[in-house]
């Protein structure tokens, strides 16, 4: 939005979540915003019929859909108002990792359900592109490769005196200093990051690990730290504006995520220069191959 000829495209947004800083922020930027507070699956169908008004109210000529089950409901909304659909899989093999063989079988039969609805599919990472193409037997000419955007701004942003303040507030003086950015959910693998920080702990006696995000996962995170006697090695930040000044004041940022599309994380701390130490899943080896 913010690089396109806004004379060429109009949006139209559609969360499934209430009001908050995201509609703000798409509002700055001259769209039209929906908040249909539906985010319970039992409203999913009133999404559906609010999401085929809003498209023929705007005459909506594609409907580009995100995430998992998101995805059902704008593809449902597209296919009902004979609208193209484009989405973008944001996920690698998430799906194919529920534990549960039922609930795995049922995911998988409404990714290939989606994959055969959708006119088109962003793939943001090879990795991505590759599972798509060899795994899921999807067309080539239905997918095409494009990663997510960076905005150089973001990090010219950051300065010496916002590192200097965040290093400060959070004691990061001390050696080494590792973060992680993400998500608090089981399939980020901080399970295996804490592992690693109970070896090196009796080698790196200052050694911090930041960990920068919320989630569902955070209870069991910190009994989890507690149990393995790491807990005051480990700080849990939640969520924090400043995200990009902790990575930067990092010595080195990790990320164990068990399956990625395209990290920007990755991405982001590169853009700083800092050592990075990530699991070798889909989208992280388009990243770091080379460096």
């Amino acid at each position: 939005m913010d690089h396109c000829d806004r004379r060429s495209v109009e949006f139209t947004v559609v969360t499934l979540a209430g009001e908050g800083t995201f509609a703000t922020e798409l509002r700055k930027r001259r769209a039209t915003v929906y908040c249909l507070g539906c985010t319970r699956r039992l409203k999913y169908w009133k999404a559906v019929r609010l999401v085929c008004g809003i498209i023929r109210q705007h005459n909506i000529d594609v409907v580009h859909t995100h995430f998992i089950e998101p995805t059902w409901i704008g593809l449902t909304a597209a296919k009902l108002t004979a609208r193209a659909a484009v989405i973008t899989r944001h996920h690698s093999d998430c799906v194919y990792r529920i534990e549960n063989p039922l609930k795995r079988w049922g995911h998988l039969r409404l990714e290939q359900c989606s994959r055969a609805l959708a006119d088109h599919i962003i793939a943001p990472s090879t990795g991505v592109r590759q599972l798509l193409l060899n795994r899921e037997r999807t067309p080539a000419s239905k997918v095409s490769l494009i990663p997510y955007g960076q905005d150089a701004r973001r990090f010219e942003a950051v300065t010496e005196i916002g590192i200097a303040r965040v290093k400060k507030e959070l004691a990061m003086d001390q050696k080494p200093t590792l973060v992680c950015v993400g998500r608090l959910t089981r399939l980020k693998g901080y399970i295996y990051l804490f592992e690693a920080v109970s070896v090196l702990k009796g080698e790196f006696p200052g050694l911090t690990l930041y960990l920068v995000g919320e989630g569902p996962y955070r209870t069991q995170l910190e009994s989890t730290a507690l149990e393995a006697g790491i807990a005051g090695r480990v700080r849990f930040l939640g969520w924090r504006d400043d995200a990009l000044e902790i990575m930067a004041a990092a010595d080195v940022v990790v990320h164990p995520s068990l399956t990625e599309a395209l990290s920007s994380v990755v991405i982001e701390a590169l853009a700083f220069a800092k050592p990075v130490i990530a699991s070798d899943v889909s989208g992280v080896r388009d990243t770091l191959e080379g460096y």
